[in-house]
């Protein structure tokens, strides 16, 4: 819009890094890039997921619901939040579930193919901005406990194979402004 200036993004994303209007659309188009090639890879691929892997992962997804909603119970959560059954929701949460083990099965073999690795320092840097904009986050472990559903490591690992992966897409699509591997 025209009423978006420099000013205005000074004002408004200094804290994400962002102080011009340039710079905001650049990093918006290359994170467009990044989702698009990921976005692309993912639908090409073929991950077969054993029906007990899914039905373990869907019983540490409630379970972290419940521990992190305060819940009693995973009917309750549903109930107050979705005036619905815990049956009638599943099926979202599984496809959820599919589509979240799709792509960190893809995202760990691009990450093991290109042999690449996240950065610590914009993993940090990642992190803090998060938490300076949801205050639900007091610590990196909070963050990973959420992208983990319930396991810290597993969050951890999920956010540093995005993060390495994108910036390998960025690196490729700055040097040529396209993307062929």
């Amino acid at each position: 819009p025209d009423n978006v200036t420099d000013d205005y993004v000074k004002k408004y994303m200094e804290k994400q890094g962002f102080t011009t209007v340039e710079a905001l659309l650049t990093d918006c188009r290359e994170q467009l890039v990044a989702t698009a090639v990921i976005n692309y890879t993912i639908a090409n691929s073929k991950v077969d997921i054993p029906d007990a892997y899914l039905q373990e992962r869907l019983a540490i997804y409630e379970n972290a619901i419940v521990e992190i909603s305060g819940a009693t119970s995973i009917e309750e959560f549903v109930r107050s939040q979705y005036q619905a059954t815990v049956s009638s929701i599943r099926p979202y949460w599984l496809s959820y579930i599919k589509t979240s083990i799709i792509t960190e099965v893809v995202l760990a073999e691009m990450i093991k193919s290109k042999d690449v690795k996240a950065d610590e320092t914009k993993l940090q840097e990642y992190i803090e901005e998060v938490m300076s904009v949801n205050s639900n986050f007091t610590d990196a472990d909070d963050i990973y406990f959420e992208l983990g559903y319930g396991n810290i490591e597993k969050g951890k690992e999920r956010l540093s194979n995005q993060l390495a992966i994108t910036d390998y897409i960025l690196e490729k699509y700055r040097a040529s402004q396209s993307v062929t591997e």
